[in-house]
């Protein structure tokens, strides 16, 4: 897909939700200890449709919080499930997934399973993104979940921040450089306004325009892995090395041509053997054979063959009317 129809998408108005009815909202504040050995605190909202019947089941989307302007929730609600998600998200949050923020999604998941409204046979995990990781490391972490919702999630973070994203932030950097180098030579503009706008618009000339805009939330991460040669700690904080401990029906969508979370570390079928006209010819998003351990596999890999279910939707980004959704085409397994 293309970068202007990426952005078109995005740019669509959200029409506004029908308003929460018969909800409680409810506020805890979760306990847990940092990496400095400091007891904090960090909130989750709950949503609670009152007039189901106690106890029922849970849906906890760890990491990023679930807003009640959400249509997914309101589908949720009204299959009489309880969601809940950390509330007063900060982006500093995206720089301790690996530490901190995987304590405090751990806690909060604990400290939820513990309240009498819930049934403890029905907590199901929905997350994308990072979020996404953080829901295959808690499927993993904690036994009892029932169901598991993963969307383009990182599941190898050696391979996806320690090595693609910082390789990938370099030819941005080169390449933001040569476009800055041009500009400056030409400008003549001192207006913040109008630099600012051209500074957006020579980041979307970026060999990886999304990258270069998250990439500082998520490199502190690296920081939790003083040594970069200790591959059984990458392991340990990677859901590809952490499959065996799986104990429930885990549902992962993705999509072959994100550059964020490259679909190589989810299965290698699909990345395509030569990037795209926006990308330099020399560029590889494919997991490299050569990685040590359990971080040369595909999640596809390290899953059981016979309990394992793949499938690829083609679906193309049509314009109706003004505007742009994703049609599917055809499907193949």
């Amino acid at each position: 897909m293309s970068i202007e129809k990426v952005m078109a998408v995005l740019a669509q108005p959200k029409e506004a939700p029908p308003p929460l009815v018969d909800v409680e909202q409810r506020r805890i504040e979760i306990p847990y200890i940092t990496k400095e050995n400091k007891v904090e605190m960090r909130p989750v909202r709950l949503y609670i449709p009152t007039k189901a019947q106690i106890p029922m089941p849970l849906i906890y989307v760890p990491h990023y919080e679930m807003a009640d302007d959400a249509l997914e929730l309101r589908d949720y609600l009204g299959k009489g499930w309880m969601v809940a998600s950390p509330t007063d998200f900060h982006n500093k949050y995206n720089g301790q997934l690996t530490d901190d923020d995987l304590v405090f999604n751990n806690a909060a998941l604990y400290t939820l399973r513990k309240l009498p409204e819930v049934d403890i046979d029905r907590i199901a995990l929905v997350g994308g993104s990072a979020g996404g990781y953080m829901t295959l490391m808690l499927n993993a972490l904690q036994l009892g979940i029932c169901c598991s919702l993963a969307n383009c999630p990182v599941t190898n973070i050696y391979y996806n921040f320690y090595k693609y994203w910082q390789d990938a932030n370099k030819l941005n950097q080169q390449a933001l450089a040569e476009l800055m180098a041009g500009e400056d030579a030409k400008a003549t503009s001192t207006d913040k306004h109008e630099n600012l706008l051209e500074l957006m618009q020579n980041v979307m000339k970026l060999p990886i325009p999304f990258l270069a805009g998250l990439y500082k939330l998520f490199i502190p991460n690296i920081s939790n892995f003083p040594d970069p040669d200790d591959y059984e700690r990458w392991e340990a904080f990677s859901p590809v090395a952490l499959t065996e401990l799986f104990c429930s029906p885990i549902l992962i969508a993705h999509f072959t041509s994100d550059t964020l979370v490259p679909i190589d570390q989810i299965s290698k079928r699909f990345t395509y053997d030569k990037p795209g006209d926006s990308l330099p010819e020399n560029f590889s998003s494919r997991l490299p054979e050569s990685y040590p351990g359990k971080l040369k596999y595909s999640l596809e890999e390290r899953l059981p063959a016979e309990d394992t279910r793949v499938e690829c939707l083609e679906a193309e980004v049509v314009e109706t009317e003004g505007k742009f959704r994703l049609t599917r085409t055809s499907d193949s397994t």
